[in-house]
Order: C-alpha cells, then sequence, then structure tokens
C-alpha cells in the first residue's frame, strides 16, 4: 500500500489535531446539503456560486461551535470541488473553454458531417493536428539514423555545402553557450556582427535539429543570414541582429538548465521554439505599436492596430519559408509543418508586450492547479513555450551587470530616436522617449520590479514544477490575503484550500475553528466573486490591463504612463474622449439646427445632385425598418447594386451627411467601391446583396428597441453601419479553414488568425485612405480613432469562431446585478460586436421564401469550395460535398446550436436597453420568433424525398443563379501543388515584404 504524501517539512504542523474514528462518523449529522452526487461542472455556470453555498454551509455549522458538521470524506469532497471551481475561475480556461468550444452542446447532432461542421465553424479549432505525443529515447534515436542516412545522398549535391566553420575564439567561446551569465556582445564583436548566424548555427546543431528534421546546414545558413539581413534592414540600436541571436540564447540557456529537452519538450516543439526565438523580431522598424498606429503606417493598416509589429515578423518569416533556398522546415511532412507553424505565431503574438500581465495571471492559474505539471505536459505545452519566449525576450535585467547596462543604453536610445521622430511629426512624445526628461534609473527599477521579478519568478516554477505543488506554501493563516476582487485571489484560495486537504487526507484538521473558518470564508468570497466575473473580459487584472494597485508603488508618473501604455493594449491614436451619453431631445435639435447651417455653407462648395432612385425603390424603403424587408425585391429594382441604395438612405435617414460632413458624392464613389469589392469574386452568397441584408438588419434590429434615439451617440452609430456595410467585402467566397488549410496569401499575411476578417478591414481602410472614398475625414483624430476602433471590434467580432465566446461573454453581462450601467458605459462595444453579429446570421429569422433563398446559395457556395478541395486532393470541409451533404439537417442544426440561443441573448440585450431608456415601456417585441418557428418546421417537416442531398433539394427558382454563380475562377496549379495564379479563392500571390512596409495587391479580373 502506497504511502501518502508526506507534507513539507516548512508547513507548521498543529500541536493539537482531533481525529475521527468510525464511531464518530455515526454521529456525525448526514445532511443531503452537503450531498456533492448532483454538483454541477466545474466548468458551468452555477459551478462558483454552488461551491461558495456549500462553503457557507459548511461555515454555518462552524460559528454554530459543531466542529465535527460532517464526515471527512464528505469535507474532503467539498474542499476538493471549491478549489477545483476556483482554478476554472482564475484561469482563461474553465467557463471559456466550454462555450468556446461548444462541443457538449452539439450531443444532440445525430450527423457527425453537420456535427464537425458547427463545431469547425463556429468554434476557434484551427484546422491543425493535434499535438503528437514526445518521441521515446529510441524512437528519437531512429529517426536521427534515418536524417543521417537521407543526408548521404545529398552530399555531392549544391544544397550540401560545407557547415559553416567556427574563428577559434569563437569555438572557445561557444563552450559556455549554455549559461545564463553567456556574453553576446562579444560574438557580436568575434562574427562581424553575425551573431545570430553563429548561435543559430550552434544552437540548432547542439540540439540536432539538422538531423532530426532533414535541414540542410547550407539551408539552414541561407535562412539565417536572410534573417539577420532582415533584423539589420533598420539599423536599431536594441531590436537588431544581437537582440535576436540573444534571445534564441536565453531560450538555450533556459531548456538546457532544466533539462527540458529530456524531460518535456518533443522535437518539434524544440524546433518551433527555436525558429520562434530566431525570427521574433524579424525586420523590427525601431518603434512600438503604438508608435504605428499613431502614425496610421501601412503595417497599423493591414494588421487593423492588432500586434502590428508581431503580425509582420511572422509574415516576413513566413513568406522566406516561401523560398525553397531558406526553406528550413522542407523535411517536416504537413501535419509537423502545421504542428510548427501554430506554435510558432502564437509564440510571437506572445511576444507583444500588452499580453504581458495575461501571460503572468495564465501561468500562476495553471501552476497553482494540483495537476499542474500534467496540465503543462498535455494540455498547456504551448502556454508554457509562450512564456518562455516571452521570459527570454525581456531577461536582460537578470543579466549580469555590465551585460545589462550596456542592453539599457540601446534600448533607451532606441526610445529616444522614436520620441525625436514624434517630436518632428508634432504628436504626443511616448512615455520614456523623451531624451531630455526621462529618469533611465527610475524607468529601470520600475521595469523591474513590476515585470521582470515577477516573470522570473514564475519562470523558476515553469521550468522546475516541482516547486510548485500546494505544499511549497506555508498554511500560514496570519499572513495577508490579497483583496477578494482581485485578480491574484482564485488562485491564492485554491492554495490555501488544497493544503487544508492535505491534513484532511491525514485524518487532521487545524485546532483552531477561527484559522479553518478564515480560509473557507474567504474561499467562499472569492467564489461570489467569481459567479459574476468569470469571464476573462470583465475580471479585473486579467483583460491585459494594469491595475492602479499594481501601479501605486511607481512614483515617477512618466514611468507609470510607461507602464500602463507598453504593457497593456492600446488602440487609439490619442487619449479619447469617453463616449458622450445619448444626446438630449433639446441637444438633438441644436446639433440638428448647427449641422443645416454648416451643410448651407458647403452647397456653394460643393453641388452634388441627390442619389436619384429607381422606379419603385422609395416605395419599398418605406418598409426598410421592417423585419420583413424584401431585400431580394430590392436587388432586382436596383440592378443588383443594393448597398448602394440602402446605404445611402439610412445615412440619410440618421442624418450622417451633416453629423460628419459627409458629402453624398464621396459616399456614393465609397459605396460603388465597396459593392465592387463585393462583386470581385461572383459569389453566390457573400455579394452586395448580403452586405446589403446585413446592414438593413442592423437597422431593423437598433430601430426596433429605438437604439439609434435612445442608446447610441451619433458616432457610434456611424461605426455600426459602417461595420455592416463592409463587414464581408472582397469576400472570396471560401471560409478561414481553407485558407489556413491551403497556406493561401491571406493566411500567410495574417498568420492564420481571422483570416478573412482581417482583410475586409484592411481593404476598407486602404479606401478611406483615398480622400475620393474617404466618408470619415469630417472626423477628428480623437472621433476617427474611435470609429475605427469600432468598426475593427465589430468586423473581427463576425468571425464565426467567436461565436460561443460572444454568446457567453453577453449572458454574463445580462446576468449580473448591475447589468444596465455595465452596458451602458463600459460594454458599449461588445453590444455593437453582437449586434453586426446577430445581424450576419439572420436569415433563419426573416420569411420563409428569403431564408430559403439564402440557404440556396450559402449552400451553393460551400459546394463551390468543396469542388476546389476535390481539384486540390484536399479532404472536403463539412457541408461542402455537393454529393452527400445533408441539406435539412444542417438547417436545423444550425437553427437549433448556433441561431436560437444567439437571437435568444440579442432579445435580452435589446428588451433590456430599450426598457432602461423608457421605464414603464412595453415588453421587446422579437419580430424574428413566428419566422424561426415556422422555418423550423418547414424543414423538419420537409419529406425524406426532397432532403436528398446534393442539387436536387434547391429549388427550381433559384437554379439558375446558383448555375451561374457556379462558374468557377480559372486557376493553374504546378507540379508541386503549392503556387496558385493570381485568380483564385486563396487570394493573389503578390503580397511582399519590403522593409517595414508590408503592400498587399489585389488583382482581380
Amino acid at each position: 500500500m502506497a504511502e501518502k504524501e508526506p507534507l513539507e517539512e516548512d508547513v507548521p504542523r498543529p500541536t493539537v489535531t482531533w481525529k475521527v474514528s468510525d464511531a464518530d462518523m455515526d454521529v456525525v449529522p448526514q445532511s443531503s446539503s452537503f450531498s456533492i452526487a448532483s454538483l454541477p461542472e466545474i466548468t458551468s455556470y452555477a459551478a462558483p456560486t454552488t461551491a461558495a453555498a456549500k462553503l457557507r454551509l459548511l461555515l454555518n455549522y462552524l460559528e454554530a461551535g459543531d466542529s465535527r458538521p460532517v464526515s471527512l470524506s464528505e469535507m474532503h469532497n467539498i474542499l476538493s470541488y471549491s478549489a477545483d471551481v476556483l482554478n476554472h475561475c482564475s484561469t482563461h480556461g474553465g467557463l471559456e473553454r466550454k462555450w468556446s468550444t461548444g462541443f457538449e452542446d452539439l450531443s444532440g447532432v445525430q450527423d457527425t458531417e453537420v456535427r464537425g461542421w458547427l463545431s469547425s465553424t463556429f468554434t476557434r479549432v484551427a484546422p491543425r493536428p493535434k499535438p503528437r505525443k514526445r518521441k521515446s529515447f529510441k524512437s528519437v534515436a531512429t529517426s536521427v539514423m534515418i536524417g543521417r542516412y537521407m543526408e548521404s545522398f545529398c552530399k555531392d549535391t549544391k544544397s550540401q555545402r560545407r557547415v559553416l566553420e567556427y574563428p577559434p575564439a569563437i569555438e572557445e567561446l561557444f563552450k559556455t553557450v549554455d549559461s545564463w551569465e553567456f556574453n553576446m556582445f562579444e560574438v557580436e564583436t568575434l562574427t562581424t556582427h553575425q551573431p545570430l548566424r553563429y548561435i543559430g548555427h550552434e544552437v540548432f546543431k547542439r540540439h540536432d535539429m539538422l538531423s532530426i528534421h532533414k535541414i540542410p546546414p547550407a539551408t539552414l545558413d541561407s535562412f539565417l543570414l536572410q534573417v539577420e539581413k532582415g533584423y539589420k534592414s533598420h539599423q536599431n540600436s536594441y531590436h537588431n541582429e544581437t537582440h535576436g541571436a540573444d534571445v534564441l540564447q536565453t531560450v538555450h540557456a533556459l531548456i538546457t538548465s532544466a533539462e527540458l529537452t529530456r524531460f518535456w519538450l518533443g522535437s518539434l516543439e524544440l524546433l518551433a521554439l527555436l525558429l520562434a526565438a530566431t525570427i521574433h523580431d524579424v525586420d523590427h522598424p525601431g518603434t512600438t505599436n503604438t508608435f504605428q498606429m499613431n502614425t496610421k503606417s501601412d503595417l497599423a493598416l493591414l494588421y487593423n492596430d492588432r500586434s502590428v509589429l508581431e503580425n509582420h515578423h511572422l509574415t516576413y518569416s513566413f513568406q522566406l519559408l516561401m523560398n525553397e533556398e531558406t526553406n528550413i522546415l522542407q523535411g517536416l511532412n504537413s501535419e509537423d509543418y502545421s504542428r510548427v507553424r501554430g506554435l510558432v505565431i502564437d509564440m510571437v503574438f506572445a511576444t507583444d508586450m500588452s499580453c504581458h500581465f495575461d501571460h503572468l495571471n495564465e501561468m500562476k492559474s495553471l501552476l497553482s492547479a494540483p495537476n499542474a505539471v500534467i496540465e503543462l505536459t498535455e494540455e498547456h505545452r504551448s502556454k508554457a513555450l509562450c512564456f518562455l519566449l516571452h521570459s527570454a525576450d525581456i531577461s536582460n535585467p537578470a543579466k549580469p551587470w555590465e551585460i545589462h547596462t550596456r542592453w539599457t543604453a540601446r534600448i533607451m536610445e532606441e526610445f529616444f530616436q522614436q520620441g525625436d521622430r514624434e517630436k518632428q511629426l508634432s504628436l504626443p512624445i511616448s512615455p520614456l522617449c523623451d531624451r531630455n526628461t526621462t529618469s533611465i534609473p527610475g524607468s529601470q527599477l520600475a521595469s523591474m520590479d513590476g515585470m521582470t521579478f515577477p516573470g522570473e519568478r514564475l519562470l523558476a516554477s515553469v521550468i522546475s514544477p516541482d516547486s510548485t505543488t500546494a505544499d511549497a506554501t506555508p498554511f500560514a493563516f496570519a499572513e495577508k490575503l490579497p483583496d477578494a476582487t482581485s485578480s491574484e485571489a482564485p488562485a491564492t484560495a485554491a492554495t490555501k484550500l488544497r493544503l487544508l486537504l492535505k491534513y484532511l487526507e491525514r485524518g487532521e484538521v487545524p485546532v483552531k475553528v477561527t484559522e479553518l473558518r478564515r480560509t473557507l470564508s474567504y474561499a467562499a468570497k472569492v467564489l461570489t466573486n467569481c459567479s459574476l466575473l468569470i469571464n476573462s473580459g470583465t475580471r479585473r487584472g486579467s483583460d491585459g490591463m494594469l491595475t492602479q494597485e499594481q501601479l501605486s508603488g511607481v512614483k515617477d508618473a512618466v514611468v507609470r504612463e510607461w507602464l500602463s501604455s507598453t504593457f497593456t493594449r492600446q488602440r487609439w491614436c490619442s487619449q479619447v474622449a469617453s463616449r458622450p451619453k445619448p444626446l438630449s431631445f433639446r441637444n438633438v435639435a441644436t446639433t440638428l439646427m448647427i449641422g443645416k447651417y454648416i451643410e448651407n455653407i458647403y452647397k456653394d462648395r460643393v453641388q452634388v445632385k441627390q442619389l436619384q432612385y429607381p422606379a419603385g425603390v422609395l416605395q419599398l424603403f418605406q418598409s426598410l425598418d421592417s423585419w420583413d424587408f424584401a431585400i431580394f425585391e430590392a436587388e432586382a429594382l436596383t440592378t443588383r447594386q443594393p448597398l448602394r441604395y440602402v446605404g445611402h438612405e439610412l445615412f440619410k435617414r440618421h442624418n450622417l451627411f451633416s453629423e460628419h460632413k459627409i458629402l453624398p458624392a464621396t459616399l456614393d464613389s465609397f459605396l460603388l467601391q465597396v459593392e465592387k469589392g463585393y462583386k470581385s469574386h461572383q459569389n453566390s452568397y457573400h455579394n452586395e446583396t448580403h452586405g446589403a441584408d446585413v446592414l438593413q438588419t442592423v437597422q431593423a434590429l437598433i430601430t426596433s428597441a429605438q437604439l439609434h434615439q435612445l442608446w447610441f451617440s451619433s458616432l457610434e452609430l456611424l461605426a455600426l453601419l459602417l461595420a455592416a456595410t463592409i463587414h464581408d467585402v472582397d469576400h472570396p467566397g471560401t471560409t478561414n479553414s481553407f485558407q489556413i488549410k491551403t497556406v493561401s496569401d491571406f493566411a500567410l499575411c495574417y498568420n492564420d488568425r481571422s483570416v478573412l476578417e482581417n482583410h475586409h478591414l484592411n481593404y476598407t481602410f486602404q479606401l478611406l485612405k483615398n480622400e475620393e472614398y474617404n466618408i470619415l475625414q469630417g472626423l477628428s483624430c480623437e472621433e476617427f480613432a474611435e470609429v475605427r476602433g469600432l468598426v475593427i471590434d465589430m468586423v473581427l467580432a463576425t468571425d464565426m469562431s467567436s461565436h460561443f465566446e460572444q454568446v457567453k461573454r453577453m449572458r454574463l453581462l445580462l446576468s449580473a446585478p448591475d447589468s444596465v450601467s455595465q452596458l451602458t458605459e463600459e460594454h458599449r462595444s461588445k453590444v455593437m460586436c453582437l449586434l453586426l453579429h446577430t445581424a450576419d446570421i439572420s436569415h433563419p429569422g426573416k420569411p420563409w421564401t428569403a431564408h430559403h433563398q439564402w440557404t440556396e446559395r450559402i449552400s451553393e457556395e460551400f459546394f463551390r469550395q468543396g469542388d476546389w478541395e476535390r481539384e486540390l486532393a484536399l479532404p472536403q470541409s463539412p457541408l461542402c460535398d455537393r454529393h452527400t451533404t445533408p441539406l435539412n439537417e444542417s438547417k436545423l442544426g444550425f437553427i437549433d446550436y448556433i441561431v436560437s440561443p444567439l437571437f435568444d441573448v440579442c432579445g435580452d440585450m435589446l428588451e433590456l436597453l430599450s426598457s432602461s431608456a423608457l421605464p414603464g415601456s412595453t415588453v421587446y417585441s422579437r419580430p424574428w420568433l413566428v419566422n424561426l418557428t415556422h422555418n423550423r418546421q418547414r424543414w423538419l417537416s420537409t419529406t425524406h424525398t426532397e432532403n436528398t442531398p446534393g442539387r436536387d433539394t434547391h429549388l427550381s427558382s433559384q437554379q439558375s443563379f446558383c448555375e451561374q454563380s457556379a462558374t468557377e475562377a480559372v486557376f493553374s496549379i504546378p507540379a508541386n501543388g503549392q503556387m496558385l495564379s493570381k485568380e483564385t479563392p486563396f487570394g493573389s500571390r503578390s503580397i511582399f515584404c519590403e522593409q517595414s512596409a508590408l503592400t498587399v495587391s489585389r488583382n482581380t479580373k
């Protein structure tokens, strides 16, 4: 019989304990209140509230003086359950995982193909294979032997030149390359500014990467030279080839010091980690992400202000790897390549400093789990790798003083150069970038105390997991516990409960009931708070923002501002004024008068006739606010220009011309260009009519709840209508998964993250750079920044993989006691995102004729993608095989598992907003309910013959349209099956990198 794990010696043992005998167990009251048989899943919404109630019931017994309220086994179960819930509350997993995957909710879907489509489309499951388990020593040795055997065949080929030879001084220096105190500046000097080339060769060679993954030394050398060239392109003092080499060597020192390659890291993971460290800052322009956004740079436009430089480093690198001469991954099979690519993308994104506190909180939560080592070796390996690279990236304060001070001088000079440029551009100088006022010692002290030391202590726990068990923390009741609402509270409470469990497993508890009560009371408070703030978007301190408590110790205002601006997510080009509250009637009237006065001034300057509507359109537009608006009739009456006319009408109705100085001619030019983008791929579904339909549906939603009058500001309304207008512009007619599977230009450009949504945004803001189409030119800098930020949020929210996350977050907000104040102040953007997402997939709630027509169109678009996949010898995506797809079952699954829950949440949200703005108003009428019920019944009652898969399920009225839409673009596939010509559903091959500006050139017919 195995002995129980002893407590650590440094844990204070109680001098007096009581034990529960079998006789005692018989007299312990067996209250059903302590039953754990029916406890909700720890990932459910009810879990925190239930656990808190159990703990409080236990406390009631203790306060009544009963020290033995339940059996030890029941007490053990209650404490264990509560600790598990706390761990889920403290990490970004837990509840979020359940709702971000939705797998539990799909158990009722019988058809496997429909279930696969729902999970692959509406979750964040990238089309990458699962990581394979680490190879045994025998299999690794076999791989090495095979790699060397294959190398022998290539000895005489051009690609196998001699391995890079080291000068004697380098050979001597590399004897200490495993050391944390390795001096990279010596390598910089000895290699004549080629430290990354030599360090890269040495580290890849030491880990046997060349033979295991069939990397020719010449290919690695060519790759390293090109990467080093990228690092040198901007002549930065800090973000250069020496920094790249230093981070690579630091990662090597970390993994060798902890023997991670022997016990933990698989060969593929090691390759990904070394590659990510090598390229993590390549082609860095020497300025921050905030500077890129403030100056509206090409990169900021391309990447929509999201991890701008990190996106660019990745795109630059994977473009290099498309070239056979520099492709060090060409020896990998498809699955291994996907795994490495996915890990590299995760790791480089993790070097975005605005994610710093997210990393800390995630790692704290993972390490506080009862099976931390197991979780780190299976489910959370990617997070651990990200944390390793991020730690190496900011590790120089932990290096010897002479090394640290040299790095400090370099980074400060780079900051000062940015400040000089900001001064020349008449921009506000960023924190720590003014060479005349910045305190270098103060900035370094604050950085060490607030960033480096907490990270390094946590890093020690990651690479030495044995030090993270619950026993390592003394059971000290007298210590000061973190505030129950702080981000540290769940992990702390979980650790306390688990240590208490250690005593219970020995049949012992602390003698003082007051001490036990304090721990249980604290855990109950934390759980209560978690029940409201469980999701990462509302939990204080876990959303990437620095709290005032964390910054309270930083006395220097400039340093405090730098910490806040650098290590939190920034969006605006400058400080944006708080969003205005909805205007009163009097203010609205005044605004209208001023707007009309300004309009009169413009009349003499630019005389533009109002857009003339075709016959029948004005009459049709009388029902434009209706949920049942006939969008296909608008398509016919406007000769396939529905977006142009619907857009004009809505901008006019909401008085946006005068409010924001938009010239009608400019709006018309913009809408024509957007409509041209929608038409460029001849899609049957994602075309100008879909864009117009979503725009009109947004109008129906906001007018039905009177949000345009009672809740939205004019600026927010402009952003919402603009986002709806452009949300799918230039859609290629294929899914994000298809883009990623085919390694398309878009997927390469956006590093597999919301690929098409990012492209729609970039396409739009590139249009808006042209004065002829710029409908936002009348806005101030602050107004433009706010509109741009909101539009980016909303369009990214149309990524179907974020569906469950959005529904979950809104449900949590609506269930909070102060939900009205939260929705009207803190989470306005989330409301707008949910409105647009709802409108985007709303057609099952429209009348049957419209819904069925949309169904035909989207099915044909799916089938066209399936045809392309068949030609490319790719596995066909769910619902994309025109010969086997169960149309009826797919629509029922879509309605039951996606649309209905979304409509429920959207209806609750609109009802809350309208009732709070108009107290005493009638219950919000949900205009989709009748249609949704009727449409579901129609699909359910379809006969078996009508449910035959394929084209025969389509109505004859749409047959000609679908036949026309199915005309495929001509494209050619070379022998290697990789490069496609310009006119394909993958996007053009003309994306290229040129120093810091990456330009996307689209070629259409």
